[in-house]
């Protein structure tokens, strides 16, 4: 297993001090913070790639089991007064 080293700046150093935060538990804090970037980023990846336009295949919704009726394209008898 690798080593991730993280140089922290002086200040951030003493904050980290002055509440009194033992390396332990920032640790724990620290590698939590990256399981979740981690997961997050993942997740980002997946997102990106099942929204990228794929080709369409005929015939691909058959499974779906959605019928058409044969008068689909007939007029509708709601809009009769509109109809010429």
């Amino acid at each position: 297993m690798s080593q991730l080293v993280i140089d922290l700046p002086e200040s951030l150093e003493q904050q980290i001090r002055a509440q009194g935060i033992s390396q332990n538990q920032l640790r724990k804090v620290i590698a939590y913070l990256l399981e979740l970037y981690l997961k997050v980023d993942k997740s980002a990846e997946l997102f990106q790639s099942a929204n990228s336009p794929m080709p369409r295949k005929a015939g691909s919704a058959k499974h779906l089991g959605i019928c058409i009726s044969d008068d689909f394209d007939e007029p509708l008898d709601d809009f009769a007064e509109y109809m010429p």
